[in-house]
Formats: C-alpha cells, sequence, structure tokens
C-alpha cells in the first residue's frame, strides 16, 4: 500500500492576503521540526522545505478555509529490503496564529497526533528592481568620493576602533544573542539568514548589519554557507566581515565608494607587507551590492 502524507495548512480569515512574489517562512520549534515557506502562485499555494528530515516542495489546494497538500510517501530502502509497507495518508492542519505563529497538528496514517507550532522567519524583502537616488549617474562618484573620505576618517581619526567602528553600538553580548537564535535554523547559515535574523532583533537595516558585522567578527567558528565566486577552502569568518563591512559602507553611501574602500584596504595590505586577496574583493564586491539594495527597502 502506497504510503502518503496529506498536509492542509488553514490560514486565519483575518491576516492579510499573501501576494504571489510574497513568501512566509516558519521555524519549527514545536512537535515536528524544521522550517517551510509558504508562498501564493496564482490560485494556489506552495509550499517548501522540510519537516522532520524530509524536503518538500509541493503545491495546494484550497479546502475550506485551509489548504491541502498531498506528499508521496514510501517506506524508504532499509524498509522496502525489510519488507515493509508505506503508512497511510497523513493530513497536517495548520492555521496562522496571534503574533505571526504558525500551529497545526499531523495526523493519520497510522501514527499518533504530532502537534507543530512554528514562529515566522523576518527575512528581508529586497526589491528585485532597485535604482536608489545615492547611485544615479549624476550622484554616484560624488557619494562615492564622500563615502572613501567618511571610511578613512573613520578608521584613521584619533582614539578610532578602526574596523570596530563598522559594529556601532552592537556588544558582544547582542553578537551572542543573534547567534542563539541562529543555531535555532539548519545549517550552514548564508548572509541573508544571518542578517534575516538580526534584522528581526534590532530596529533597523543599518543596525541588522552592523549586529551581523558583529557577530562575524567576534565568533570565528560559525557553520557558514560558501560565498558565490569565493573558493570554500577560504577562511569564510574573514570574508563574512568583508562581506558585512560592504554592506555597512554601501548603505549608507553606495556600492561605488564601498567597493573603492575596500579595494584601497588590498592595496595598503599589499604596501604593508600583506597579501593583495582576489576573494576578498569579491566578498566586498557581494557585500557592496547587498547593502545598496537594502536602500530600497527590507
Amino acid at each position: 500500500m502506497r504510503r502518503s502524507i496529506v498536509l492542509a495548512a488553514a490560514l486565519l480569515v483575518t491576516a492579510p492576503a499573501v501576494h504571489a512574489q510574497e513568501a512566509f517562512s516558519y521555524v519549527l520549534t514545536g512537535g515536528a521540526q524544521g522550517e517551510v515557506t509558504l508562498r501564493r502562485e496564482g490560485d494556489g499555494l506552495r509550499l517548501t522545505g522540510r519537516i522532520d528530515g524530509r524536503d518538500l516542495d509541493l503545491r495546494g489546494e484550497r479546502r475550506g478555509d485551509g489548504w491541502r497538500f498531498v506528499v508521496p510517501g514510501t517506506p524508504g530502502l532499509a524498509g522496502a529490503l525489510a519488507g515493509r509497507q508505506a503508512a497511510g495518508p497523513r493530513e497536517l492542519f495548520v492555521r496562522r496564529a496571534p503574533g505571526d505563529v504558525l500551529e497545526g497538528r499531523l495526523e493519520g496514517g497510522g501514527a499518533g497526533q504530532v502537534t507543530l507550532r512554528g514562529a515566522r522567519r523576518q527575512a528581508p524583502v529586497v526589491p528585485a528592481e532597485c535604482a536608489p537616488v545615492r547611485d544615479r549617474w549624476w550622484s554616484r562618484h560624488g557619494v562615492a568620493t564622500w563615502e572613501l573620505g567618511r571610511s578613512l576618517w573613520d578608521f584613521f581619526k584619533p582614539g578610532s576602533r578602526r574596523l570596530e567602528e563598522l559594529r556601532g553600538p552592537m556588544s558582544m553580548a547582542d553578537a551572542r544573542g543573534l547567534r542563539t537564535r541562529l543555531e535555532r535554523l539548519p545549517a550552514p547559515w548564508t548572509p541573508e539568514t544571518i542578517y534575516a535574523e538580526a534584522r528581526a532583533m534590532t530596529s533597523s537595516p543599518r543596525e541588522a548589519l552592523q549586529l551581523a558585522f558583529a557577530l562575524s567578527i567576534d565568533h570565528l567558528d560559525l557553520p557558514l554557507a560558501p560565498l558565490p565566486g569565493v573558493d570554500p577552502r577560504e577562511p569564510l569568518f574573514d570574508k563574512y566581515a568583508h562581506f558585512f563591512a560592504s554592506a555597512i559602507l554601501a548603505h549608507r553611501g553606495n556600492a561605488t565608494g564601498s567597493f573603492t574602500v575596500g579595494w584601497l584596504k588590498e592595496v595598503m595590505d599589499e604596501l604593508s607587507g600583506g597579501e593583495y586577496s582576489d576573494a576578498d574583493l569579491m566578498a566586498d564586491a557581494l557585500g557592496a551590492e547587498f547593502g545598496q539594495r537594502l536602500q530600497c527597502g527590507d
């Protein structure tokens, strides 16, 4: 007998409508474990993510005030070799509770009922098209020059904390708090994941970037995902520090100024007997783009 898992996601009637380009992710911490994302697709709803170790990518249909997903099940290789049959269908009923909480229960299939509860992740929503005023043709170079001058002053003024200036008011305790939040999530962590959790702890995108930067220089043992274009054998904690440092500079100026500061640092490193690193510059470029896009909102 073929096993299937039936999932039905029911949102509160009073909850805001989910548009086609919007997605809401929930970290499951009660009963079933994992993370799921719900996204509107026309008249349907797509559920992606992972529940209790199983990857899901499903399209559901509305049933009353909820949604129903069917997941084909198998007994697995070990179960098949042992002659076990698939369990019957299971149903997962979910509702969006106050406070951006997802609640529900998983039942059926000859197994006991499993409750489910998850908190919504505050992921950044970056517009696909972003053309901030500080990067227009008539302002780009002026802003970049201003950012370069400001950075040099910040790093070399009397009593400067050098790169620590970029963390702003974020303390080591703040960074530890961010790490605690991240440890609830599957690893490895991407810059977007780190920023999303930092944003949930702060009042502005700038503070979130400062907190993410503080984490990257205070904790050198994080399970980090490789950056595009950067050799994964590179020390990733250093590349993430470059990423978020450049993102801060780009957010307060523009990507051109941020990357110029990063390039100048590499030149100064080489002149002082150090190494000019293309990998550092790639991380700088990625961070600069990320920070500039956040000028359009998050």
